[in-house]
């Protein structure tokens, strides 16, 4: 496992493998890198280089009562890429509030250092108005304040065997998740809006929703895309919010040749 520090003190953990164009992993809330070891193996055993990264208050990196905004994840990870100075540009792998950070990096840093995208359903707003119904279920101005005391389950379809015992895994090999104590960040997320951002990813950007997201409707994800210049969108069929956990298998294929257009086009 490698590490960096952040400009704020923090020690920021990843692990690394393989060889090939880099795939950055980014998880969601409350978990970890660990949670990737369905895609990880598939993904070295293709030929890319495949980092999971842990996000502060996440995995084995530090835990902060400090700066958890959707603003310093972003910054985090372009630190993560000034530190690691890869000689082939990544393609960034999002997943729930990890694709919120990965929005938030490019609205910051732009997406000259990236080679693509890949957000796990993410929705691009998370709070719903009068313009906006594609952001998180329920989740308004007036209900933010109680929105996050409880989440719900992310998951629709059953688990695999494989899928339950990698869950187990990550949970025993990691902090559990502090929701009392990371309210900052979800609240944070609930702010966040990326539709001004979109226009602006100009790389190959893929939006994959779950056609039962109990999170946010799949309609997030066809929206987002048409968005981006070089946007597209994919539905998983009978799947809700957890995809990398209850269609791996499909998951694995639409990101390998996601990729492989990605590699073909460098």
């Amino acid at each position: 496992m490698g590490e960096y520090k952040s400009s704020d003190g923090l020690t920021l953990r990843y692990t690394d493998r393989g060889n090939g164009l880099p795939v950055i992993l980014i998880a969601g809330y409350g978990a970890s890198a660990t949670s990737w070891a369905m895609q990880t193996k598939v993904l070295v055993k293709a030929g890319y280089r495949v980092l999971e990264y842990d996000r502060r208050c996440h995995g084995k990196s530090d835990m902060t009562s400090g700066d958890q905004s959707i603003e310093r994840q972003g910054r985090d990870i372009h630190e993560l890429l000034t530190y690691l100075a890869l000689d082939k540009k990544p393609v960034l792998v999002g997943q729930s509030m990890g694709g919120s950070a990965v929005m938030e990096y490019f609205r910051q840093y732009g997406d000259v250092e990236t080679a693509g995208f890949v957000n796990i359903d993410s929705t691009v707003r998370a709070l719903n108005d009068d313009k906006w119904q594609f952001g998180l279920r329920g989740l308004t101005e007036e209900t933010k304040t109680a929105y996050f005391e409880a989440l719900p389950n992310p998951i629709y379809a059953p688990l695999s065997v494989k899928a339950k015992f990698t869950l187990f895994m990550s949970v025993l090999l990691n902090p559990k998740s502090d929701l009392a104590a990371t309210r900052p960040m979800l609240l944070g997320m609930a702010d966040a809006d990326f539709l001004d951002v979109l226009p602006k990813i100009s790389v190959p950007a893929l939006f994959i929703a779950g056609s039962h997201s109990p999170m946010a409707p799949w309609e997030h994800a066809e929206y987002a895309a048409k968005q981006c210049p070089n946007g597209r969108y994919l539905v998983v069929e009978d799947c809700g919010h957890a995809v990398t956990w209850e269609k791996p298998k499909e998951f694995n294929r639409i990101m390998l040749d996601f990729l492989k257009e990605i590699g073909n086009a460098n």
